[in-house]
């Protein structure tokens, strides 16, 4: 028999066995000796493996799926291919226990073109997996941009946090130096304006700035310093692990060099509650984190709730390298230049690919489904200028 009728594999499977055990009550104690209770217990079996089916446990189809899974992983485009045109509802199969998804799997690895496969399959973009994490966060800890620009373009829920240390994907992003990630995760929240970074300087609560540049200058503000478990902002991330490419993006976007972080009981920090992300830079060791903090307000005279400075900090972690920055008094700043992530127009371009997918499906649609005008050249628009930031990194920074 083949399984053209069921849906999946465990389908064909409970309604076998719906109709097997029918058949021995039907022959042993005949149609009237109440086999509707029986039937009706195993209907409730047979949604209970449906229901398994959604989740990713299934019974019988676990063999396609962890074909998908595989494919997904290795980059196997083909094979994923074939895979969910036998069988879309693959798309929804998550691995028992850690509950990784093949969109998990392929944003892990890098593997941008499954992902859209996946996303254009209509897998749900920001499944979790076992320990809440969505394939954002995956693909932002690993630094996949083209992942992570793709999974944008689809809208991907970037404020969804993890069950661990309630990080978020710029948490992650953050913590491993992925500057192009970062920027990317942020979008959606920075017009594209050549004159942006002038902008991000002034004092958002002056009357320098109009109405609309406040609004978007705070909604940033809220994006870029959400704290995770413990207070953890980004910056403390980046700044702890000497990732300086990513402070300055994170400082020049306007992450707070005063932010403390708490004791709530979440997180083990070593560190002290209370502490900047300049006692963070002052663990970490790196002195060009530290002089981009200095330089953009951090105090140097800031005490944790361990009663530690900065300097202290970067003693008992035998930092001496450090000793004479976090001594001497700040003087005139150093002029900085921006980040050459700021000023490419992504907010724009990413409208754009938005609005040439919606067309895309539209037309599709209208046709029946039989033309089908491909997606791709939307993601090749944000994939040049993605690729050109190294080509011009700060041709078009206005100062």
């Amino acid at each position: 028999m083949g399984l053209a009728p069921f849906a999946t594999v465990d389908e064909f499977h409970g309604h076998s066995l719906l109709n097997s055990i029918a058949s021995v009550e039907d022959h042993s104690l005949g149609c009237c000796c109440g086999i509707a209770p029986i039937l009706g217990r195993l209907s409730d079996l047979l949604v209970i493996m449906r229901l398994l089916n959604l989740v990713g446990n299934s019974f019988g189809c676990s063999a396609s799926g962890e074909r998908l899974v595989s494919a997904a992983r290795d980059g196997d485009l083909q094979e994923a291919k074939a895979l969910l045109e036998y069988n879309p509802r693959l798309v929804r199969y998550s691995t028992f226990g850690v509950r990784n998804s093949p969109l998990h799997y392929s944003a892990a690895q890098g593997h941008h073109e499954i992902v859209s496969l996946l996303l254009e399959s209509g897998v749900d973009i920001n499944l979790r997996n076992y320990r809440g994490q969505t394939a954002l966060m995956q693909a932002c800890q690993h630094g996949h941009w083209e992942v992570v620009q793709t999974l944008i373009l689809f809208r991907a829920n970037i404020h969804r946090a993890d069950y661990l240390n309630g990080g978020t994907a710029l948490h992650l992003a953050a913590l491993n130096g992925h500057s192009r990630c970062i920027r990317l995760l942020l979008a959606d929240y920075i017009p594209s304006n050549p004159n942006v970074w002038n902008i991000l300087r002034k004092q958002p609560n002056s009357n320098k700035c109009s109405r609309s540049e406040i609004e978007w200058i705070n909604a940033l503000s809220q994006v870029i310093n959400k704290p995770a478990d413990g207070g953890i902002t980004a910056l403390h991330m980046a700044a702890l692990n000497g990732h300086v490419e990513s402070v300055q993006l994170l400082l020049d976007l306007g992450a707070s060099v005063s932010k403390v972080t708490v004791e709530d009981g979440t997180a083990i920090d070593l560190i002290g509650a209370g502490s900047t992300p300049l006692h963070y830079a002052a663990c970490g060791g790196n002195a060009e984190c530290c002089q981009l903090l200095i330089a953009n307000g951090a105090s140097l005279s800031a005490e944790n709730c361990k009663r530690l400075t900065p300097l202290m900090v970067a003693r008992s972690w035998n930092r001496d390298l450090l000793e004479e920055i976090l001594t001497r008094p700040p003087g005139e700043p150093p002029r900085t230049l921006p980040s050459p992530h700021i000023s490419l127009p992504l907010m724009s371009i990413i409208k754009i690919a938005r609005f040439n997918m919606a067309v895309s499906l539209q037309l599709t649609e209208n046709a029946g489904g039989e033309t089908w005008m491909p997606i791709p050249h939307a993601r090749t628009l944000v994939l040049f200028v993605s690729k050109a930031n190294v080509l011009w990194p700060q041709k078009v920074c206005n100062f």
